[in-house]
């Protein structure tokens, strides 16, 4: 509806004024905060060659946010099949350890009970439904998804969402692919404004190596209508493996920045740089270990957890990606 500027809005936004508070958004405790944060409602886009993780690193962004800010998601992710899969993917990424006997430092029962509950609280899986003549299963279309997204909202308070990939959504093309992508992204901005954290994930055309075996670094135009989506999204980021080519278990990632929308709230384009450990299915920065935190639900408030208490994973055997 209409929201005048009234005279409520103008007593907080003065509020705001005297306490010094400025809108930053929020962030997942690392480099990462000094070039994107989560504003409401916004439209963030993630793309990356297939292999260089950028669901997986969505996922880290997504239970940090869970765990710091609160953050429930509805999550599309039809790649994942069966559901077990991601959920067991996201525990591991809270724990901060892994299930398998084969690491050292194997998360007990009790550690990954504690993570599902978690889990099991912030995270809801959506699938398409198979036909009940048939039984196959299409892809569906942004409406029917929508739908799933709102119910979750009503029933259990998800504030937030992730489509992932873009490329398994039915879309229609009846007219053109840019005026297809500019009323599609359209709705989808004006559903967003209902939710705090809104991601996709899109996978890029295939590339042309360089001379010397390497991909080159994928932006947004990468992404076929790349136009519209650099046009329509608000905020975009990249996933990108640079020595991938060289050595095929190379841990370093980097993060590229390409599209910040409010650079006056946050920061701007840029590059921060991360290890991923298989070990944790965590992403983490030389020098800064996330602040990351443990919730358990049973006693109702947070636990830091200190580098003494297995944090430090360097020591840990890793696996490439």
């Amino acid at each position: 509806g209409i929201q005048p500027l009234d005279n409520k809005m103008v007593d907080e936004m003065m509020d705001d004024y005297d306490n010094g508070n400025v809108i930053t958004g929020d962030g997942i405790g690392s480099s990462l905060d000094s070039y994107w944060t989560n504003l409401d409602g916004e439209l963030t886009l993630i793309t990356g060659y297939p292999g260089d993780g950028k669901s997986q690193f969505f996922r880290f962004v997504a239970v940090n946010l869970a765990m710091k800010k609160g953050y429930k998601f509805a999550c599309y992710v039809p790649e994942d099949n069966p559901a077990k899969y991601f959920y067991q993917d996201l525990a591991l990424i809270f724990i901060g350890k892994n299930i398998d006997p084969k690491f050292p430092d194997r998360a007990s029962k009790s550690e990954y009970r504690s993570a599902l509950d978690f889990v099991r609280d912030k995270f809801f899986y959506i699938h398409p439904e198979p036909d009940p003549i048939t039984g196959t299963i299409s892809l569906p279309d942004n409406s029917w998804l929508n739908e799933k997204i709102a119910f979750l909202k009503l029933q259990y308070g998800v504030n937030s969402y992730v489509k992932d990939p873009w490329n398994k959504i039915y879309h229609n093309m009846a007219v053109r692919e840019d005026q297809y992508l500019s009323n599609e992204l359209s709705k989808e901005k004006f559903f967003a404004t209902g939710f705090k954290g809104v991601f996709y994930i899109a996978h890029p055309k295939a590339p042309t190596k360089n001379k010397d075996g390497s991909l080159p670094e994928p932006d947004q135009y990468s992404i076929s209508g790349g136009s519209m989506f650099n046009n329509m999204m608000d905020n975009i980021m990249v996933v990108f493996r640079p020595e991938r080519h060289i050595d095929p278990k190379s841990k370093r990632v980097q993060i590229l920045i390409k599209k910040i929308k409010k650079k006056r709230n946050r920061g701007d384009e840029g590059v921060v740089e991360f290890t991923f450990h298989k070990s944790t299915n965590r992403y983490d920065e030389a020098l800064d270990d996330m602040g990351f935190e443990n919730y358990n639900p049973k006693i109702e408030k947070k636990i830091e957890m200190k580098i003494a208490d297995g944090f430090d994973f360097t020591d840990l055997g890793e696996m490439p990606f």
